[in-house]
């Protein structure tokens, strides 16, 4: 879709494309400042496979911070993007024979690195009626002996629903009866509107902890889809096995990359570049555009943000 979108542009055409999710704006400035800097002092060696000690420092420090719970670096793999860490995942998780289980609508790589890796997507479907939130009675109809794990995406790609601590906990709950890993995509969590609390599952997973694995990411809070730094925090004994599919692909994330998003002094430093502010602003506009679209009567319950800057009438393409 974006490459057709750039293919129209390129004809004259005026095109607002909703194909990709990456913000209209730049990093934060001292995201750069601290580029320069660390250009001129040399940064162009291999780093440890799972990524610098300094980053997934500062990594479990903003998850302490404003996820609620402590991981240890050790449970930190650094990687090329949050897609990245999912894949990984896959790869060290997933066998021909297994089932993982998706809410529908989803985001398109969740069941097709599933089945990259002989695995079965299982779709629970939701509807808008429901706030496409997957409901504990259908995730325990959908769960069986092959099921080897759950993705579950909060604040959703592409619905936008978020579910509250309680709806969260009582799928926590489900979850917990069975043997299969949840592996939670918060890579949205910091862009919540009209006073939503994002609650992160591993602040619920109590004794079930070593089945839970976090996906989180710079690109869209901090506006770095192209930086390409994810990261999961994982069970150690998962984090190992991590550390070797990654050592065996890309090895690190690049190095310049990885000193890009190490804050240089305070938690603060993380906090001020949040770029949400911008789709705070931007977020209003997208949902003025789309309540007159007859489809969308509930636009105004989007969650997550536009990535464009919406004009009063939108041209959508696709294939």
């Amino acid at each position: 879709m974006n490459a057709r979108a750039a293919d129209l542009r390129s004809k004259g055409h005026d095109v607002f494309a909703f194909g990709v999710g990456e913000p209209d704006f730049e990093p934060p400035s001292f995201v750069f400042d601290g580029v320069r800097a660390a250009l001129d002092k040399g940064v162009s060696k291999y780093t440890a496979v799972t990524g610098i000690a300094p980053l997934k420092q500062a990594i479990c420090a903003r998850t302490a911070e404003v996820r609620g719970w402590s991981p240890k670096p050790s449970q930190v793999t650094v990687t090329v993007g949050a897609k990245h860490a999912l894949f990984n995942l896959a790869l060290a998780l997933y066998e021909p024979g297994d089932e993982v289980i998706i809410p529908a609508p989803y985001w398109v790589s969740y069941p097709e690195q599933v089945k990259l890796c002989g695995a079965t997507p299982v779709f629970v479907e939701t509807t808008e009626a429901a706030g496409f939130k997957m409901s504990p009675e259908a995730f325990q109809k959908a769960l069986s002996p092959r099921t080897k794990a759950i993705i579950l995406c909060t604040p959703s790609n592409p619905t936008g629903s978020a579910y509250t601590e309680d709806e969260l906990r009582a799928l926590v709950d489900v979850w917990k009866k069975s043997d299969a890993w949840l592996i939670v995509d918060e890579i949205y969590a910091d862009l919540v509107y009209d006073n939503f609390k994002h609650c992160s599952a591993a602040k619920l997973a109590g004794d079930a902890m070593d089945r839970l694995v976090v996906v989180d990411g710079v690109s869209k809070t901090y506006a770095m889809t192209g930086w390409r730094i994810g990261w999961s925090i994982a069970p150690e004994r998962l984090a190992k096995a991590l550390d070797t599919v990654q050592g065996q692909s890309t090895t690190n994330a690049t190095a310049i990359g990885q000193i890009s998003r190490t804050p240089s002094s305070t938690r603060e430093t993380w906090a001020t570049a949040a770029s949400s502010p911008s789709f705070h602003s931007h977020r209003p506009r997208l949902v003025a555009a789309t309540s007159c679209v007859p489809s969308a009567e509930n636009a105004s319950a989007v969650t997550t943000p536009s990535c464009l800057r919406c004009p009063t009438s939108v041209a959508v393409t696709g294939s």
